[in-house]
């Protein structure tokens, strides 16, 4: 391992076929490449309305002073 952390975040809208077509293979590649556990390191958003959620949740465990160690 390289000793990073990598944090993926899957961003589609619901509303382009497109993206609900490519929603899948995505959702497998991104979670794929992420860091594990993926419930920590893996995000979804639709439309991208929780964003500002999901960046504070990324700032706080990469600042967790434990970690820092």
């Amino acid at each position: 391992t390289m000793g990073v952390d990598i944090y993926t975040i899957n961003l589609y809208s619901s509303s382009f076929p497109s993206d609900k077509a490519m929603l899948p293979y995505l959702q497998n590649l991104l979670q794929r490449a992420s860091s594990t556990p993926t419930d920590t390191h893996y995000f979804t958003s639709i439309n991208g309305d929780d964003l500002n959620r999901i960046f504070d949740t990324v700032t706080q465990t990469i600042c967790d002073p434990a970690k820092l160690l």
